[in-house]
């Protein structure tokens, strides 16, 4: 399966990633089996919004089963600068 993205406008991606952060910090985290408390849990956020390849677009991954957020549109891949493939590897 193909990795989906939500990109769009700075604005309109972190609104989007405020929204999936907020559906899954609110879902509970398990290790060795065991729910965690919600003061232990390390889900802070969803995705860290970064710029594209194209000036003044932003992209995150899309949360699974979330409806494409307002000003966003869905893609199958981004572009990243040549600087950002360059540190991720």
């Amino acid at each position: 399966m193909t990795q989906k993205y939500w990109t769009g406008a700075e604005a309109a991606i972190i609104a989007a990633e405020a929204a999936a952060t907020a559906l899954v910090t609110g879902l509970p985290e398990y290790r060795d089996g065991q729910e965690v408390a919600p003061e232990a849990r390390v889900t802070a956020r969803w995705a860290e919004p970064r710029e594209t390849a194209t000036p003044g677009t932003f992209a995150i991954p899309a949360y699974p089963g979330m409806d494409v957020p307002e000003g966003c549109a869905e893609a199958d891949g981004v572009s990243l600068p040549k600087v950002m493939e360059d540190e991720l590897g």
